[in-house]
């Protein structure tokens, strides 16, 4: 799933990766690079959440689970206590 700019760059929200093997976020952000370039430099920023939870390059991603790429947004908020 992409958010934001990615999706926008992409042209889509979503995105299906093709492959038996398990592979992990890097090996996936590196398919996504080759298949979309235009995607590089936003996702060099971008956190990424392999069901619902944030994950590191190195975490193993196997058939059937959900990745998001979520990129930095700007502006935010204050929270008085």
């Amino acid at each position: 799933m992409l958010f934001a700019q990615l999706r926008e760059l992409a042209g889509t929200d979503t995105l299906e990766i093709d492959g038996d093997e398990i592979m992990s976020v890097g090996e996936i952000k590196k398919r996504l690079y080759e298949k979309f370039p235009q995607l590089r430099e936003a996702m060099g920023r971008a956190l990424c959440a392999v069901n619902e939870e944030y994950a590191r390059d190195e975490v193993l991603v196997r058939e059937g689970d959900r990745i998001a790429l979520i990129p930095p947004v700007s502006g935010g908020a204050c929270l008085w206590i």
